[in-house]
């Protein structure tokens, strides 16, 4: 089962518990978007820097996505599910950051971006620190035990990339994506592009830079982390 779940992930690499984050303030689910995200804002391109460690229960990151705002707008809508957003800050065109109210409203995991002020169109960078459970559906970032070993794997088609990180989850959005991983040092982890660079962070951990994509739909991404056999290795065995 380890093997072809595998090689599922390198065909997709090829290619190219639940938390909401709930505030107060009651949503009319009639006001956010029921199928198509509106034209408001575009995503230009992401970087996502993860920890992912499959022993534990949850993975952790920090994505930012350049973005833009298409329209004098005071909120945009994206896509989070069972994300549990620590901080979530925007920074406009002249270089000014500020927080914003993250907020997942519907059970399709969209999620309302509320600026507290009205902005003009322009480029912006969006920035989100998060922590998520491993989703145990064999969707989104999921795990998987085979031999007493633990295995992260990814599932993003069609519309699961949203369970991994907040995302503009739709197949129209095609953009470059930078990724990091920060994983155990005794584990692999493969990503749709080669390892740039590797940094041993000191405390059993590595940091892997991935080299840049090529523009992407989410649902094509693809990650894997955990003790894996990779090309020039032993084959793996059922």
């Amino acid at each position: 089962m380890l093997k072809k779940l595998l090689l599922g992930v390198l065909v997709l690499a090829a290619a190219g518990g639940g938390w909401y984050l709930w505030s107060n303030r009651p949503v009319d689910l009639r006001d956010s978007p029921q199928g198509q995200l509106p034209d408001t804002a575009t995503p230009l391109s992401y970087q996502i820097d993860l920890t992912i460690d499959p022993a534990k229960d949850e993975f952790a990151g920090v994505v930012s996505i350049e973005t833009q705002l298409n329209a004098e707008a005071n909120r945009i809508w994206l896509h989070g599910e069972r994300l549990r957003v620590s901080s979530a800050s925007v920074t406009t065109a002249a270089g000014e950051t500020f927080a914003a109210d993250y907020e997942e409203v519907g059970a399709s995991g969209v999620v309302e971006l509320r600026f507290n002020r009205q902005l003009a169109a322009q480029k912006l960078t969006l920035t989100f620190h998060y922590e998520a459970p491993f989703d145990r559906t064999l969707n989104g970032l999921y795990l998987v035990e085979d031999g007493g070993e633990h295995y992260a794997f990814t599932q993003m088609e069609s519309h699961f990339a949203r369970k991994a990180f907040p995302s503009f989850d739709e197949p129209r959005f095609k953009v470059p994506f930078a990724v990091s991983l920060t994983v155990r040092n005794e584990h692999e982890a493969i990503a749709n592009t080669p390892v740039s660079a590797s940094d041993d962070l000191g405390n059993g951990m590595k940091k892997l830079n991935f080299v840049a994509s090529k523009p992407l739909p989410t649902y094509l991404l693809a990650w894997a982390v955990g003790k894996l056999r990779l090309k020039g290795s032993e084959p793996l065995k059922d």
